[in-house]
């Protein structure tokens, strides 16, 4: 019992080392879509005041208008792109949206980014990006976005297409800066205990296994399995905060240079 209970200690090691050494690797050529905020615009008040009503330009918009910000950010370590292509990202919404507009704000120096709406698919925004969209560099967009009546949560349900070789784009939600400055300084702490304590244990028993063995019960084994599993638990979830603290730090950086 003791042996295999050791053995499923050593395989979450073997996992945890293997997922961290993944991760690694994918940063190489690694494009987020970051979302800031999505909000409603009015929906209600045409039922509650009659005389109610949203225009853009001269056209008056459905009673669902959503606002969409966000950006796309080249976190990994390697430049994407030619310098003399150009690169394009879609994101398609969901079937029934209608994008009215879209407007985009680079945040790197000499980062050139366009915007359109597609003309054939009302539903699909897509930028182009002139050159390399060089690691670290960013850009924020915000549209205006008809859904239909009973459409929600559009931020769960966008698509992104590209032709970029060797590189995925992840979808990552960031929200209120502030708030989350907040969770990640906890997060870090637990991280930082779970961290430490799975050190000692492990070294622990390499350095001296049959003291190991001959002073930790079955029992004892058992709650040392459940808090190792609980430590990384705890690094997943690090894992997370970590993400967003770095795109959220290199934006900030971003926006700094920019004003």
């Amino acid at each position: 019992m003791t042996g295999t209970i050791i053995s499923i200690v050593l395989g979450i090691a073997g996992i945890i080392f293997t997922y961290f050494i993944a991760r690694w690797q994918m940063k190489k050529s690694r494009i987020d879509h970051y979302l800031i905020n999505s909000y409603d615009i009015g929906k209600g008040l045409t039922d509650e005041f009659p005389g109610f009503s949203l225009h853009y330009g001269n056209e008056v918009l459905s009673k669902n208008v959503k606002v969409l910000k966000g950006g796309f950010i080249n976190i990994g370590r390697n430049d994407i792109g030619d310098d003399d292509r150009t690169t394009d990202i879609r994101i398609i919404l969901p079937e029934g949206c209608v994008v009215k507009a879209v407007n985009v704000c680079p945040l790197g120096s000499g980062l050139i980014v366009k915007s359109r709406i597609d003309e054939e698919k009302r539903n699909v925004i897509c930028f182009r990006v002139e050159g390399l969209l060089i690691s670290k560099e960013c850009f924020d967009y915000t549209a205006i976005i008809e859904a239909p009546d009973d459409m929600n949560n559009i931020d769960n349900k966008l698509v992104f297409n590209h032709r970029i070789k060797n590189t995925t784009i992840q979808n990552t939600y960031i929200g209120n800066i502030a708030q989350f400055q907040e969770k990640r300084s906890v997060s870090t702490m637990l991280l930082t205990i779970s961290t430490v304590a799975f050190v000692i244990i492990y070294a622990v028993y390499l350095l001296m296994p049959e003291w190991w063995l001959d002073h930790f019960s079955k029992s004892s084994m058992m709650t040392l399995l459940s808090f190792l599993i609980g430590c990384f638990g705890s690094m997943l979830l690090i894992e997370t905060f970590r993400k967003k603290g770095r795109i959220i730090k290199v934006l900030m950086k971003n926006k700094k240079t920019i004003h």
